[in-house]
C-alpha cells in the first residue's frame, strides 16, 4: 500500500554510486553488531549460560564497547551522513527526552512482562484468564494516549503531560507492587488502569518533544534514533527484572532444597536403617545440619551398603 500511495519528491538525478555513498555502512555495521551481541548476552544469560560465564560476559562487554565505538565514529568526520548524528542529542530537551523514552519503555515492559507471572503463579489463573486480566491496560492506555495527543496538538505543551504521565505511571507501579495473593479483583484492575493511563500519556508525546528542537533536515534521523532508543529500552525492561527474579528464585530454592532434602534424608535413614546406622540422635542431628550435596552422598553410600548386604544375605 505504501508503494502505491506514498509519493515522495526526491532528487532523481543522483547516480547509484552517489546514493550508496550517502549510506553510513560502517556506522550501521557497528550498531547492528553491538546490538546483536547485547541481545545474545541478555537472551541466554541466566538461562542457557550463567551470568558469570564468558559466553555471557564477552558479548555483553563487546556490545557495550561497540556502542562507545559507534558514538565515537558518528561524532567523527568519516561518515558523510551519519545514521545517528551526535547533534541530535546536543540539545538539553532531546537528551532528556531520549533518557525518558528509554526509562518509559523499560518500565512499561517491566510491568507487562511480570503481571502474567503474578496472575498465574500467585493467583493460580490459567494462561487464558491471565490474558483477560491484562485487558484493563489495553482498554485504558489507548484512550489515554489519544487524549494526550489531542491535548499536545491543541496547546503545544508537552512538559505537563510528561510530568503528570510519569507521576501516574510511578503511582500505578508502586500500587501494583503491593498486590498479594488475596488482593481483590477491583484492586488490580484499578492499579492497572492508573499505570496504563500514565504510560499512554507519555508514550505518544515523547517523539514530538524529541523532534521539537531539531532542524527539519534531521527529522528522519531523529525519528529513527528515537525508535531505536524505545526498542532498546524494551529489551532491558525484560532483561533486568528477569535477572533479579531469577536470582531471588534461585536463592529461595536453594534454601528450600537444603531444608527439604535434609528432611527427606532423615525419613529415608529412619525407615531403612533404624538401628544399624542411626544409633543415637546425634547422628540424626548431624544429617539435618549437613549441606544437601553431602547428605545426598551419604544417603547414596548407605543405600549401596544396604543393597549389598541384602544381596549377600538372600542370594549367596
Amino acid at each position: 500500500m505504501l508503494y502505491f500511495s506514498l509519493h515522495v519528491k526526491y532528487n532523481r538525478e543522483m547516480s547509484f554510486s552517489q546514493r550508496m555513498k550517502r549510506l553510513d555502512l560502517v556506522g550501521n555495521g557497528i550498531l547492528m553488531a553491538s546490538t546483536v551481541a547485547i541481545l545474545f548476552a541478555l537472551t541466554y544469560g541466566g538461562s542457557k549460560y550463567a551470568w558469570s560465564s564468558w559466553h555471557t560476559l564477552v558479548p555483553l562487554i563487546l556490545g557495550l564497547s561497540g556502542f562507545l565505538a559507534f558514538a565515537a565514529y558518528e561524532n567523527s568526520s568519516f561518515p558523510l551522513e551519519p545514521v545517528m548524528p551526535s547533534h541530535l542529542f546536543s540539545h538539553r530537551t532531546s537528551f532528556i527526552v531520549a533518557v525518558s523514552t528509554w526509562l518509559n519503555s523499560a518500565l512499561l515492559y517491566w510491568g507487562v512482562y511480570f503481571l502474567p507471572i503474578y496472575f498465574q503463579a500467585v493467583r493460580s489463573y490459567s494462561p487464558a484468564r491471565s490474558g483477560v486480566a491484562l485487558l484493563p491496560q489495553s482498554l485504558v492506555a489507548i484512550p489515554g494516549a489519544a487524549i494526550s495527543a489531542i491535548t499536545l496538538s491543541r496547546w503545544g505543551k508537552f512538559k505537563p503531560l510528561h510530568f503528570s504521565g510519569f507521576a501516574l505511571f510511578t503511582l500505578g507501579m508502586g500500587l501494583i507492587s503491593l498486590l498479594k495473593q488475596d488482593s481483590s479483583v477491583a484492586e488490580w484492575v484499578i492499579f492497572e488502569c492508573i499505570t496504563a493511563v500514565g504510560a499512554g500519556m507519555v508514550l505518544n508525546t515523547l517523539l514530538p518533544s524529541f523532534q521539537a528542537p531539531i532542524e527539519e533536515p534531521d527529522q528522519a534521523a531523529a525519528t529513527a534514533a528515537w525508535c531505536f532508543i524505545r526498542s532498546f529500552g524494551n529489551i532491558w525492561g525484560v532483561a533486568i527484572p528477569s535477572v533479579y527474579f531469577l536470582l531471588l528464585t534461585m536463592t529461595s530454592n536453594n534454601k528450600r532444597s537444603e531444608l527439604s532434602f535434609s528432611t527427606i534424608g532423615l525419613i529415608i535413614l529412619r525407615t531403612k536403617y533404624p538401628t544399624q546406622v542411626l544409633d543415637n540422635y546425634s547422628q540424626v542431628a548431624m544429617l539435618t545440619n549437613m549441606p544437601h550435596h553431602l547428605s545426598l552422598i551419604l544417603i547414596l553410600r548407605l543405600s549401596a551398603v544396604r543393597s549389598g548386604k541384602f544381596i549377600e544375605k538372600h542370594c549367596s
